[in-house]
């Protein structure tokens, strides 16, 4: 990500000199990275982020503008070292994480589904209980 920040701002500087009628610099040569050999060791191939995007979904995970400055918002009682790897693999982990259900969170924010599994009433069951209310 970094990688692509800083060819993106030669890239301006250079089309930004161009206009001005100036000698454009040449460019530093690429490393094999960015000629797409494959990911470097810091940056996590798109499984990884696809499966921590789809964990941090899961759990509700949110990013905030919380007094100006972003913040992850994680439910308490979700919070555990599967999200913190998450969000380590996204590169959000330098963020500050506040608990959703803590203090000071808008209520905005505060909003959680809650995913309840149902269990299929068996016959027997659901026979017992018609009975049961007719007599």
């Amino acid at each position: 990500m970094a990688n692509y920040v800083e060819s993106a701002r030669r890239a301006l500087a250079a089309a930004r000199t161009a206009q001005r009628g100036e000698k454009i610099e040449a460019a530093p040569p690429k490393s094999d990275a960015l000629q797409g050999i494959g990911p470097t060791k810091t940056e996590p191939d798109q499984a990884a982020i696809n499966q921590a995007t789809a964990l941090l979904n899961a759990a509700g995970v949110r990013l905030m503008r919380l007094g100006g400055v972003s913040t992850v918002g994680v439910w308490s009682d979700l919070d555990g070292p599967e999200i913190r790897a998450a969000l380590r693999t996204l590169q959000m982990d330098s963020l500050p994480v506040r608990f959703l259900d803590g203090d000071g969170i808008p209520l905005r924010y505060t909003v959680r589904r809650v995913r309840e599994r149902r269990r299929g009433v068996s016959w027997a069951e659901w026979k017992a209980t018609a009975l049961t209310q007719l007599l």
